[in-house]
């Protein structure tokens, strides 16, 4: 399948900027705050990559009906992108449980990482 590369949302924001038909054309170097989906189409998207918000690691999360735990995307033009549930991810003594909601990464109280709150 064809890469389509999108780019659109302030470059702030977590923002959509590629569509894959599968997970292994998911490019090695996303942009910073960038989501690329990997599926049939944006609306029926496989996979959820991106890079963790504190850099450490990829991140691909399910976002296939027939499996479980399963993330949702939704993506607006100017508010950028929203994933839920939260993304609890651990790597290295790192610990990242953060929401991205309109293109805004919200760190979890429990985060051993990311912004003090």
């Amino acid at each position: 399948m064809k890469r389509k590369l999108l780019w659109w949302a302030p470059a702030s924001r977590w923002r959509l900027v590629g569509l894959v038909g599968e997970a292994d054309e998911i490019p090695n170097e996303i942009s910073p705050r960038g989501v690329i989906l990997a599926g049939r189409s944006a609306t029926e998207p496989k996979w959820i990559a991106f890079d963790c918000p504190c850099g450490a690691e990829r991140v691909m999360i399910n976002a296939s009906t027939s499996r479980r735990p399963r993330w949702k995307c939704r993506t607006r033009f100017w508010t950028g992108v929203t994933l839920s549930p939260s993304i609890d991810t651990h790597h290295d003594a790192k610990k990242c449980h953060y929401l991205i909601r309109q293109g805004r990464t919200v760190w979890a109280a429990d985060s051993k990482t990311g912004p003090a709150r």
